[in-house]
């Protein structure tokens, strides 16, 4: 019953109402067809039997028979257009709150959670969740109608044998039903770290083979793979295995009334076993899909917790603009039980260049994320110009910055789409090209990608992205360290000259000497700095 209100309450948080409203009246439609379709195929099978209609009314049941099959072809491509566009819409929704959701919601969340999401089974299972949920509601609208049908126009003992080969698929279906549930976990399980070695394998590449470890690899996908298919190929066993058990007993059963008692007439013969040949594919379509209806529960689960945790709470009214001065007020800063500094104060005003130096560890990121309002403190103020930073990140004050770290992230693509630049060249462009050394690059059109560049050369481009925003800060974190000395002594000047105005955080562990700071924060000893 916990899986039942949990799927009903996810259908319609990230569904809606119209989406079972839509199912339902597609189903509906769907279900008095099967009816009207059982109906036609059971005079067409007399006309054939009894020989006594007229070849009008044979060329009438025929075009009937193949209209209502072409708009059972059309409700099935509708339906199935209804699960895919809700699908769709779901994990639209998904990406539109991941990347509107605030930067402390997202440190809540580890990064291959989210692409689990996107790229493995999360996302089959959201399709297939959806699908299986239209499949069954159908389904389950052309059983009940049929069944009607069957009340209606078959005797008493027709509709005995209809319940006791129903009775039977239950059975059946019960017990395959827990296997698959108990094998959907396990392949739950599995998926998950079969994903855990795949991604291992593709960031850890190096590392295995320099360590020799290609064989315990190789072995781990083996298992997993291994494991996955086994149990897969076993639940479609167990899919199936009700629809052709009950088929045989319930022919087997028309057989012996038929070859022992006169209880059916060839009438009744015929409706019922036209309507127990659509009944039973139908019942298979419920069972089955219930089953992975359940199987999705866990992964499903995951979804709701992590669109939970990622809040849109992102500041979107204020306007913060530095102008002056930066304070940090009895700053302290923690994660969870670990402590990262206490009462931390600093201060500095525009146009100042910053040195943050300290070993690893000691506090220099965490000071650059409250310093962007991607974490909140956990007491104390960040005053900029008499405006206290809120707990929530304000897009208005993330435009005054640029960051560069070690790691750039290169798209695929040009190098110009790389600069992320949308305004009309100038002779600004090309002198950030120059200064940073991306103009020795060549073609700035030539695709590139993080293959293609060594890790100076990404810096390169970081840092020509960063100063074509000409933002109020700029924060450089290991950014340069991969360019040789005299290169990084170039950088620094031209930038420390030209633009005096732009506020400049260099987080470095490379030799500085020569360089002249305005400030510098140690956070190996958080009350001293300079």
């Amino acid at each position: 019953m916990e899986k039942i209100i949990f799927f009903k309450k996810f259908i319609v948080t990230y569904l809606g109402n119209k989406f079972l409203i839509l199912t339902c009246v597609v189903s509906f439609i769907s279900a008095v067809l099967e009816v009207i379709y059982i109906f036609y195929i059971y005079k067409l099978s007399k006309y054939f039997i009894e020989d006594n209609t007229s070849i009008n009314n044979l060329y009438f049941y025929l075009f009937v028979i193949i209209l209502i099959s072409l708009f059972k072809l059309l409700i099935i491509k509708f339906n199935f257009s209804i699960s895919y566009n809700y699908s769709f819409i779901l994990l639209r929704n998904f990406y539109l709150r991941y990347l509107n959701s605030s930067p402390h919601s997202r440190f809540r969340v580890q990064n291959h959670h989210i692409s689990n999401i996107f790229f493995d089974g999360s996302n089959s299972i959201v399709n297939q969740f959806i699908s299986q949920v239209s499949i069954c509601i159908l389904s389950f609208s052309s059983t009940f109608f049929i069944l009607l049908f069957i009340i209606y126009k078959l005797d008493y003992i027709s509709l005995l044998i209809v319940l006791l080969i129903f009775s039977f698929f239950l059975i059946f279906s019960k017990y395959t039903k827990n296997r698959i549930y108990g094998n959907s976990s396990s392949i739950s399980s599995y998926f998950k770290k079969y994903n855990e070695i795949i991604n291992n394998s593709l960031i850890a590449y190096r590392e295995i083979i320099l360590n020799n470890q290609i064989n315990k690899f190789v072995k781990q996908y083996e298992y997993m793979q291994y494991s996955l298919r086994k149990l897969q190929a076993h639940n479609q066993f167990l899919g199936n295995s009700p629809k052709i058990i009950v088929e045989v007993l319930s022919l087997l059963l028309i057989f012996l009334i038929i070859k022992f008692t006169d209880l059916l007439s060839v009438d009744i013969i015929i409706l019922l076993i036209l309507s127990l040949y659509k009944i039973l594919p139908y019942l298979h379509n419920i069972n089955y899909s219930y089953g992975e209806i359940l199987s999705s529960y866990p992964n499903l689960l995951d979804f709701d917790g992590i669109y939970k945790r990622l809040s849109p709470d992102i500041d979107v009214d204020s306007n913060i603009d530095f102008k002056d001065n930066i304070k940090f007020s009895n700053i302290s800063l923690n994660y969870g039980d670990s402590i990262v500094f206490t009462n931390l104060n600093f201060e500095f005003n525009i146009g100042d260049k910053i040195l943050l130096v300290g070993s690893s560890g000691s506090g220099k990121s965490s000071f650059i994320h409250l310093l962007l309002g991607f974490v909140p403190p956990s007491s104390g103020s960040i005053i900029v110009d008499d405006y206290h930073l809120l707990n929530n990140f304000s897009q208005s004050w993330g435009r005054n910055f640029s960051i560069v770290t070690h790691s750039t992230f290169i798209f695929n693509g040009s190098i110009f789409d790389n600069l992320l630049y949308q305004d009309s060249l100038s002779d600004y462009f090309f002198y950030v090209l120059n200064l940073t050394g991306v103009s020795s690059l060549g073609d700035l059109n030539q695709i590139i990608s993080e293959e293609t560049l060594s890790t100076g050369q990404r810096q390169r481009i970081g840092l020509a992205r960063a100063l074509l925003k000409q933002p109020k800060i700029l924060i450089l974190d290991e950014a340069i360290n991969s360019l040789d000395y005299s290169s990084r002594q170039f950088i620094m000047e031209k930038i420390f000259a030209d633009y005096p105005q732009m506020t400049t955080i260099l987080v470095s562990h490379f030799d500085v000497s020569g360089i002249n700071f305005d400030k510098t924060l140690n956070f190996s000893d958080l009350l001293r700095y300079d």
